[in-house]
């Protein structure tokens, strides 16, 4: 198995770079943000901040999983960054940093990832059903 090659960044040059500036309760996050490429378009990983108080990055294999935690570890804005292994085959390994996510309510996690209060109510204005099951990567 060979292993994937992990490229930091600029924040701009990620793909989801926009996307998160328009949901982010302070937009400038993104700016101090960076770029992660793995595989295909890079990925923006938002630092902690304001009401952000946590993140995560989901990887694919291992290796990948363990070059980004080895190359944010220490960067300011990732305090606690820490691996979280799958034991599922099927489900990617996380890369984790800042505090523990709440372990219930999209609204009370939305907040924890410092979304805008505008941007939580569009989500849960479109997807209603998944009130209830665990959110998507922040």
């Amino acid at each position: 198995m060979s292993s994937v090659l992990v490229r930091l960044l600029p924040a701009a040059r990620a793909s989801d770079y926009q996307q998160f500036r328009s949901i982010l309760d302070d937009p400038a996050l993104a700016d101090e943000g960076i770029a992660v490429q793995t595989w295909g378009s890079p990925l923006l990983l938002v630092p902690v901040g304001g009401q952000r108080r946590g993140g995560y990055y989901p990887a694919a294999t291992w290796s990948t999983t363990l070059q980004i935690w080895l190359r944010i570890r220490r960067r300011q804005g990732f305090p606690r960054t820490r691996i979280r292994w799958s034991r599922d085959l099927e489900v990617c390994h996380n890369v984790i940093w800042g505090a523990e996510p709440p372990q219930e309510g999209d609204r009370a996690r939305g907040r924890f990832y410092g979304y805008s209060e505008t941007a939580i109510n569009d989500f849960l204005s479109r997807f209603p059903q998944v009130q209830e099951m665990p959110d998507a990567p922040a």
